[in-house]
This record gives structure tokens, sequence and C-alpha cells, in this order.
């Protein structure tokens, strides 16, 4: 089935205020987004007839079972994103939430499927990339660790340039 990212991400703002029950509201869905009540209710709809919510006026709204499973891929994007941010761009968790609903579902759907892919790789690493060592310290306190292993490289003062050479 083919779903707008704008469906996406309802669904996605379905599932994360979905009560204990596993049920949520339509201003409870329009508050995560911060949009009007008939924004919402246009998406939840268009969910509604495609048979991936059960959505009745002023009543709870419940994912079925295929509307589940979708919103529960885009969950794991959105925690994956949500992880890398916190993890490895060392920003703080609310930051990170809002800015990976902009990240998955504003940006073009071939670079936030990539930049999503290349998020995943770097967070099932089992040993903390190189790489995030050094963004990590350079965010700390602004200072550019040189690339020792680096064969591509040739140390200048100041930070690194490409070695022609090599």
């Amino acid at each position: 089935m083919k779903l707008s990212n704008g469906e996406k991400k309802y669904l996605l703002g379905v599932i994360l205020t979905c009560s204990e029950y596993g049920w949520t509201r339509l201003k409870w869905v329009a508050d995560l987004y911060n949009v009007k009540l008939p924004t919402a209710k246009e998406f939840l709809g268009s969910l509604a007839k495609k048979g991936l919510l059960d959505y009745h006026k002023r009543g709870a709204i419940f994912l079925t079972r295929k509307g589940k499973e979708i919103a529960e891929k885009e969950k794991k994007k959105f925690e994956t994103v949500v992880t890398f941010m916190t993890k490895c761009l060392l920003v703080d968790e609310d930051t990170a939430k809002e800015n990976a609903l902009k990240i998955l579902f504003d940006l073009d759907e071939i670079l936030a499927d990539r930049m999503y892919k290349f998020i995943d790789m770097i967070t099932k690493c089992p040993s903390k990339p190189v790489i995030l060592d050094k963004f990590e310290h350079y965010v700390k306190d602004g200072t550019y660790q040189i690339c020792e292993f680096c064969p591509m490289i040739t140390v200048k003062e100041g930070g690194c340039e490409k070695n022609d050479n090599k």
C-alpha cells in the first residue's frame, strides 16, 4: 500500500500517542504535531478509509492490524533517528524527538530513507565508531583531534587536508 509521508507521519502520531490501553484521541495526535483538529482529522480520516485505523467521530482511535504493522515500522525509524541524535549528535531527547519528525517526514523520501539507513548502520555498530569519539570531543571543547590513522590525509596546522600523493 502506497502512503504519503503525511499519512505515515500520522500513523506514527497515532502509535506515539496511544494510551496504555492501545487507543488515542484526535486531540492528542493534533497536539503532538501542533496542528489544528481539522488538519489531523483529514489525515486520520484518510487512514481510516484505507483500513489502517478504526476511527469514529469523537471516539477513541485504534490502529488496525495492518495500520499497527506500518506504524511500528515508522516508530522504529523514529526511535533510530532519536537514538542517533542523542547518542551521536549529543542533543537532548526532546530536541531529538521534535527534529526526528522533521527529518523522517519533511525531507524527500529517498534522502530520508538513506539517512535512516545510515543512522541504523551507525547505531548497530557494537563499538563506538572512532569518528563519534572525535565528534564528542569536538562538541565538548571545540578542538579538533588529528586523524592519526587515515592514510588519505596530511596533518597540517589547524586540521587535516587531503593528501594526493597517497
